[in-house]
């Protein structure tokens, strides 16, 4: 390689560095647009960690240091960033949008009394032409960087309209014949409820149904939910989406 290509290589991964900051520098924009004060300064931008603190008795306690500033205040729809698709219907007998999750659809894995149950759900009015769904759950509130994925199934025929309640049972055995599912943010291939962290106000909880293009989708049973939903973006023919809330009292 001559002078001339190295400058020009230089040249292209300092652009392509320069693209990659913007890129996260407007991604940390959006996602504490909603968690600092309305006056502009940074005082909400709290490191997320454990502090000792006090009950009335005086025993000392670990607590999440959220305060009413800090806390989620639902700033982002994280399918709003997606090209557009036609919504269908989506059903159930055990959520439904912005009503608080019974304890059967939060988590037992952190010690709480939930029972980890995914709910019921049925779909009608997608388009022609689906030839198989997948059933995502995710957390866009979790208090990381790439949100929290608790349920990720997918290549579930065409035929199926529903999924009974505690379908997301662990390797996937209530799950019609032929569907997938891959672990989720806790590394079990099951649903997993919610369990957001003490006092951090309530989450969101995205139950969505996609309607895809194609009966099956090449991912391998290790892949994350994360690129199943960059297989989801290039064959969506239309989405149907509960979400309801769950918030653990301090």
């Amino acid at each position: 390689m001559d002078a001339s290509e190295e400058a020009g290589a230089a040249s292209r991964f300092c652009i392509i560095g320069l693209c990659i900051y913007v890129y996260c520098e407007a991604i940390e924009r959006v996602t504490l647009a909603g968690r600092l004060p309305s006056d502009g300064s940074t005082a909400g931008r709290h490191r997320i960690r454990r502090v000792a603190g006090s009950t009335p008795n005086g025993r000392i306690v670990d607590k999440y240091p959220w305060t009413k500033e800090t806390r989620m205040t639902h700033p982002f729809d994280p399918y709003s960033v997606l090209p557009p698709v036609p919504q269908f219907t989506l059903r159930s007998t055990d959520i439904a949008d912005g009503q608080t999750l019974d304890i059967a659809q939060c988590s037992g894995l952190f010690g709480g009394p939930g029972q980890d149950r995914s709910p019921q759900l049925a779909w009608e009015g997608y388009p022609d032409g689906t030839r198989s769904f997948a059933v995502t759950c995710y957390d866009a509130d979790a208090p990381t960087v790439s949100g929290f994925w608790h349920w990720a199934v997918y290549d579930i025929p065409a035929s199926v309209h529903e999924l009974p309640a505690d379908a997301g049972a662990v390797g996937g055995k209530n799950l019609p014949v032929g569907a997938k599912v891959l672990a989720n943010d806790a590394g079990q291939a099951g649903y997993l409820g919610a369990a957001p962290p003490p006092g951090h106000g309530a989450h969101r909880y995205f139950f969505v149904v996609h309607a895809l293009d194609v009966p099956t989708l090449d991912i391998a049973p290790d892949a994350t939910p994360a690129w199943l939903g960059f297989q989801l973006l290039g064959h969506a023919l239309a989405r149907a989406t509960l979400t309801p809330v769950y918030a653990t009292p301090v």
